[in-house]
């Protein structure tokens, strides 16, 4: 297997991960039902892709899928890490919901450079439905931060407001995230 796929997977393994333990553990400290659901389901959704990468990857570093997530969270996961103890409230799912945006924005980054990079048809197409299924999540995690605000004005905080900087030439999946890129699409980084 070409090095450049092999560490690819490496990468969207070690992610995936890092991002079921984010929502598990999300999913524990919030009180709002209607957000634990949803980051239990959003937690078996990255499961599930998680599944797929380890499929292909040539390595038994990992194991098995039912392994894997039996490990304790990553104690360098940014994100699991800045999840606060106490998520209780609308205050705190709204921060568990802000947190799960960028959780979601840095995959979309991710997936968008794979999508670019890796040629091979067939882990190519593994990460085209990594990165759909990621702008899905996103805009889903989008209405449901909206949810918390009281009064209906679009109250995302400025750093949120796109999600997924980069453009991967997908319109539909840029519309099912509920973004307008225009004809030129966005450059890396690039926010509102």
């Amino acid at each position: 297997m070409d090095h450049l796929i092999h560490e690819a997977l490496h990468i969207a393994i070690v992610a995936g991960k890092n991002n079921v333990d984010f929502y598990r553990s999300a999913a524990a400290r919030v009180d709002d039902g209607g957000v634990r659901r949803l980051f239990e389901r959003l937690a078996d959704e990255e499961a599930q892709h998680l599944d797929f990468f380890l499929e292909l990857y040539p390595g038994p570093e990992f194991g098995d899928l039912q392994s894997l997530l039996s490990k304790p969270p990553h104690l360098t996961n940014p994100r699991h890490n800045a999840l606060p103890a106490d998520l209780s409230g609308s205050t705190g799912a709204r921060e568990a919901l802000e947190l799960a945006l960028e959780v979601e924005d840095i995959c979309l980054d991710r997936y968008s450079v794979l999508v670019e990079a890796i040629r091979v048809p067939t882990v190519h197409t593994l990460f085209e439905l990594a990165l759909d299924k990621t702008l899905r999540r996103a805009a889903v995690l989008r209405e449901e931060y909206l949810q918390f605000n009281k009064d209906g004005r679009l109250d995302i905080p400025r750093r949120l407001r796109v999600i997924g900087g980069r453009s991967h030439g997908n319109q539909e999946c840029n519309a099912a995230a509920g973004q307008d890129f225009g004809a030129g699409g966005t450059s890396a980084g690039q926010r509102l």
